[in-house]
């Protein structure tokens, strides 16, 4: 399988690390927690961004890494029917923090396949740079990404 993360240029050679997600969090990641935020697809990659970016963002330089994971690497799922009524909303509940924190605390996976709240019915996938098969995944090299100005026509 492969995933993909788009981040900034500049970003390109630490993306992997969890230093973003340790810095601000995320939905499934509080403050102070390093974990890697990707994708089933580009697109996926693209939207989940474009809802934390302002336009004048659009226009820096940005790289698009794919990851390969290899099919013997196990992976936890988190099932949609046991989340909170509201965890699509924004902010999101804390309980997706929890969640997050009690899968990296517990160390028996390093991938967590979320649903996207941004497309409903595809996923995202959180890798965890601590964990022992973490080191097994192959890190592809970064390839120049360009958003289309189109997208941003809508606002």
């Amino acid at each position: 399988m492969r995933v993909w993360r788009l981040t900034r240029q500049r970003h390109a050679s630490t993306a992997f690390e969890g230093i973003g997600s340790e810095r601000v969090g995320g939905r499934w990641s509080p403050r102070g927690l390093r974990v890697v935020y990707t994708s089933e697809s580009i697109a996926l990659c693209v939207l989940e961004l474009l809802v934390h970016m302002e336009a004048r963002q659009m226009h820096s330089s940005h790289v698009v890494i794919g990851v390969d994971i290899p099919d013997d690497v196990p992976g936890e799922e988190v099932a949609t029917n046991i989340l909170p009524k509201n965890w699509e909303s924004h902010p999101a509940p804390t309980e997706l923090q929890a969640s997050g924190r009690d899968w990296v605390e517990r160390r028996q996976t390093a991938i967590l396949k979320v649903p996207s709240a941004v497309v409903p019915y595809e996923y995202n996938y959180i890798l965890n740079p601590a964990h022992p098969d973490f080191r097994r995944l192959q890190i592809r090299s970064p390839q120049r990404f360009r958003f289309d100005t189109r997208l941003w026509k809508m606002g």
